[in-house]
């Protein structure tokens, strides 16, 4: 198989197939339902920056980064062919040790044969000589023109007299910006251009993240560790926007890997056929919480 002419592999199921690429990455730049021809994932082939230490190639789909960014660090090019492990139930891709950072990436893709849910295992192993404080960062971008559905505290995380919720920008975002809808226990994302960039980040403790796309619904799950110190003034969500995609970004928290050390971030996806996106945002939030297993939409009895 190819990605516009970058050499691709499947992995399937009864209900999915990923694709990944075997010259580049780790990057898995397919997502479809058994069946269909529709990429649940944005698709910049043609897309990238220059850097300090060559081309960085956008591809599309999902990839693995680490926070805090640093320009020409955390996205430092990954255009070589990673060893591909085959397993199982999957394969991992094992990026070779970047001569600059020191860093190994690494990412572990499983489905049962009969499973509707895709596991994801991203892991930065430290091989350089030193110390370092880093959080890995699972990317996922998506296609243009869907919603982002984010659930929020609405109960006290422990002590009712401390904050439970918070919403972070980056400087080219605005607090006005229509796409963001804010609602008592969930938000929305709208993934339209408005002529500008616009991020947003929070700490989400329910660990998922739904985004409605042209009659589909997709679930991204990931591990939540409740007090663990979070990168980018404690977000373990993220959600950017541009002109030609949305993504959803998890994190794990900030820790110090000792040299030979790794750390780790869990997440697995699920989609399904869903309709057009409801009118109601409520029946939408609703929607997209019984997909996700959120256990405490009222009245749903989760």
């Amino acid at each position: 198989m190819n990605y516009y002419g970058y050499p691709s592999e499947l992995i399937q199921n009864t209900h999915y197939c990923v694709e990944y690429l075997k010259n580049a990455g780790p990057r898995i730049v397919g997502f479809r339902l058994r069946g269909s021809d529709k990429n649940l994932l944005a698709e910049t082939p043609g897309e990238g920056w220059k850097t300090a230490h060559g081309e960085y190639r956008l591809y599309g789909g999902h990839r693995l980064w680490y926070a805090p960014e640093q320009p020409d660090l955390t996205g430092f090019p990954d255009n070589d062919a990673p060893l591909v492990e085959t397993l199982p139930n999957g394969v991992e891709l094992v990026q070779a040790v970047e001569r600059i950072t020191g860093l190994q990436r690494a990412l572990r893709v499983e489905m049962e044969p009969d499973g509707r849910e895709v596991k994801l295992t991203h892991r930065l192993e430290n091989q350089s000589p030193t110390e370092m404080e880093i959080a890995p960062w699972a990317i996922t971008m998506l296609p243009p023109g869907g919603t982002v559905i984010l659930p929020q505290a609405n109960a006290p995380l422990g002590n009712e007299f401390l904050p439970n919720r918070n919403l972070v920008l980056w400087p080219y975002a605005h607090w006005n910006d229509p796409r963001v809808i804010v609602k008592e226990d969930h938000l929305f994302v709208r993934g339209e251009d408005r002529g500008q960039l616009l991020k947003i980040g929070y700490y989400n403790p329910y660990g998922w993240a739904a985004y409605w796309h042209a009659e589909t619904l997709f679930c991204k799950r990931f591990a939540v560790l409740p007090g663990a110190n979070y990168p980018d003034r404690g977000c373990n969500l993220e959600v950017y926007v541009n002109s030609h995609y949305a993504e959803l970004e998890s994190l794990g928290p900030l820790e110090r890997v000792q040299p030979g050390k790794c750390v780790s971030l869990a997440e697995t996806w699920e989609a399904q056929p869903a309709g057009r996106m409801p009118e109601d945002l409520e029946e939408a939030w609703l929607a997209a919480a019984r997909l996700c297993g959120h256990l405490s939409v009222e009245g749903e009895g989760m």
